[in-house]
């Protein structure tokens, strides 16, 4: 597969994938984090190369997604990568990433902060709020 960047103007950066000289998905990235594209249905696994070409693009801890409702492997891939819904907008899709905050973030000594990663990750953190919250 070949990535071909086609440069616009000075706030969009623009790809192309192609598979055998074919074009199979482009995408549009408006700064700081607003992308737009499109991938060929019959090619669903580049979804997640746009996706991840759009992560490393952009450096905002907000990023927003217009997809089409019929777009059902696009949005199956944003859903995977953590992009949800909008509830007033749904065909936009949004992230909030807490890797770019422009804040920053102060932890008392030996604590981390980090996204839950995985099913276990996130039975411990239902054990914690349990834990915490619930007076049983």
């Amino acid at each position: 597969m070949t990535l071909v960047y086609a440069g616009r103007e000075d706030d969009w950066d623009t790809a192309i994938w192609e598979l055998d000289g074919n074009p199979v998905a482009w995408g549009w990235i408006q700064k700081p984090g607003e992308l737009i594209c499109q991938v060929h249905p019959d090619f669903p696994e580049v979804a997640r190369d746009v996706i991840d070409w759009f992560n490393k693009i952009t450096k905002t801890n907000e990023q927003k997604v217009l997809v089409l409702e019929t777009e059902s492997h696009l949005i199956s891939a944003l859903e995977d990568s953590l992009f949800t819904p909008l509830a007033e907008n749904p065909e936009v899709l949004t992230k909030i990433s807490l890797d770019s905050c422009s804040f920053p973030v102060q932890l008392p000594d030996k604590f981390k902060g980090r996204h839950i990663k995985g099913s276990e990750d996130l039975k411990n953190r239902v054990a914690v709020h349990r834990a915490a919250f619930d007076s049983r």
